[in-house]
């Protein structure tokens, strides 16, 4: 085994053991991240008199359309399984996805449902799932701090190569006023 790579079952309980070089999760789910869909920006603190919602966009990095029918949105690593991207959703090569607030739609009583805390800073999973709904252990990440209304987070990679979420000068979304 290489020297700092841990090695689990992916999905977890699967028979097939594979090496996690940088997702390594002691006690926690295995997963590998997403090879072309990634977190690209959220926008979790809204002020009351503009018409911005929260909202998360996913960018497909790769060179092929790819489809994320079944695969689903969550704030809790523990509850991945909370937004069910519809049936038939697909992002092209280099495009866009995004997930607005009344898609999400926040009912404290649903456990399916959720609202980023932009109070305290949340997380963004997206976890893929095969067409069973079932988990395949691959998924994508974003962790944000504290946000001040109207600013969003987006990936921005570091001089070092490692991509963190910063505040941004403005949002870049599809729409300011979803319907």
């Amino acid at each position: 085994q290489a020297l700092g790579v841990s090695k689990g079952r992916l999905p977890d309980g699967a028979t097939n053991i594979v090496s996690f070089p940088a997702t390594a999760t002691p006690g926690e789910a295995n997963y590998l991240p997403l090879t072309d869909v990634v977190i690209n920006e959220v926008l979790s603190a809204v002020s009351s008199n503009a018409p911005l919602e929260q909202a998360v966009e996913l960018l497909n990095t790769g060179g092929n359309a790819v489809n994320v029918s079944g695969w689903y949105l969550s704030n809790m690593k523990h509850a991945l399984k909370k937004y069910l991207i519809p049936g038939g959703t697909s992002i092209p090569a280099g495009g866009f996805l995004v997930v607005y607030q009344n898609q999400l739609y926040f009912d404290p009583r649903d456990p399916t449902s959720f609202k980023l805390d932009a109070v305290r800073g949340d997380n963004v999973y997206l976890a893929a799932a095969d067409s069973n709904a079932n988990l395949t252990g691959y998924r994508a990440v974003a962790d944000f701090g504290a946000a001040d209304p109207n600013v969003s987070f987006g990936r921005y990679t570091n001089s070092a190569g490692q991509v963190d979420f910063t505040a941004q000068s403005r949002h870049t979304f599809g729409m300011d006023n979803a319907g």
